[in-house]
């Protein structure tokens, strides 16, 4: 019985000691989690001058590009869609082009291209490279430089010189994500979004925008879209389509989706069928774009394709 009462009062005593070791060293405060990716990660946009030498013509220029970004360890993926008029001339000319870039410490990017583009008209293969620098994590300057090859030939016809600046709008802070979610499903509601891209056929390129709107569940989203497409080559003639859109989520924020519907290019009622990726920023308010589309002249004729990249803007999720 005394050793009974003795285990008790040492216990007790055990118990008082302890929590007097806990009064006097309170556990350490819970530390933030710490922001993942870069300082290049999301969506963005932005400006450039351009110095551009097309055979033996060099000519001054501006233009704008849009763009996404994903990093995996030290290593950047994205696409971009750049446009821009050079002077003297009524074109406008850009490219699509995917990126793979090295990150130099917190806010430097050394980073290739490779797409396919326009410069005056033509139909070009377009390669290049070039260093940007993030200011902060919304704003970065940049300077690259690219060499063009003919479309059917591949000899070597040009190069660019570009240098401007980019902002990113995406929120870089933990929780962005939650947040999106908490407020529903990325691309539920209405959207406004710009394009650029080519169409076979036509000699030049094409810039365009687009507005929706999406509804749906978790997994499946459905929704209608209305597009004005302008090719460089039918200026000042106005393209555009009315499509239904269904699609399906692939991941938090990946989705694949279809589209039919018709419209009328070049002049021309058609018939419209294709799809295409779209993958939502942090936070959710902004998604990039890659999709494709056969337009079926209505009345007889050769069917075309146009390909698009852009950047939609989501209101209201």
């Amino acid at each position: 019985m005394k050793l009974a009462r003795l285990l008790v009062t040492g216990l007790a005593v055990a118990g008082l000691c302890a929590g007097a070791a806990l009064a006097d060293n309170p556990p350490p405060p819970a530390v933030d989690a710490v922001p993942s990716g870069s300082a290049f990660d999301g969506a963005y946009f932005g400006s450039f001058a351009v110095r551009s030498t097309f055979f033996s013509l060099t000519r001054p220029g501006a233009g704008v590009q849009y763009g996404y970004n994903f990093t995996s360890g030290n290593f950047l993926f994205g696409v971009e869609v750049e446009q821009y008029h050079l002077s003297s001339q009524w074109v406008v000319d850009g490219s699509i082009n995917g990126r793979i870039g090295l990150l130099i410490g917190d806010r430097g990017l050394v980073y290739g291209q490779y797409g396919v583009g326009t410069v005056s008209g033509n139909i070009l293969w377009i390669a290049g490279g070039g260093l940007e620098i993030a200011v902060n994590d919304r704003l970065s300057t940049f300077v690259e430089a690219s060499t063009h090859r003919s479309f059917s030939s591949g000899s070597h016809v040009g190069r660019d010189v570009h240098a401007g600046i980019i902002i990113r709008p995406g929120d870089k802070h933990p929780g962005a994500d939650e947040a999106a979610a908490s407020g529903g499903h990325p691309w539920h509601g209405l959207y406004l979004g710009v394009s650029g891209g080519f169409a076979s056929g036509y000699s030049a390129g094409s810039f365009g925008v687009r507005s929706g709107f999406n509804f749906g569940g978790d997994r499946f989203v459905a929704g209608i879209e209305y597009d004005l497409t302008q090719y460089d080559d039918f200026w000042p003639l106005i393209n555009g389509s009315a499509n239904l859109r269904g699609g399906v989520v692939l991941a938090d924020r990946v989705l694949l989706y279809g589209t039919i519907g018709a419209g009328a290019y070049t002049g021309t009622p058609s018939w419209t069928a294709g799809g295409g990726l779209e993958r939502s920023g942090s936070g959710g308010n902004t998604s990039l774009f890659l999709d494709a589309k056969s337009l079926f002249p209505i009345f007889g004729g050769d069917p075309r394709l146009q390909i698009t990249a852009g950047v939609n803007l989501h209101f209201g999720h």
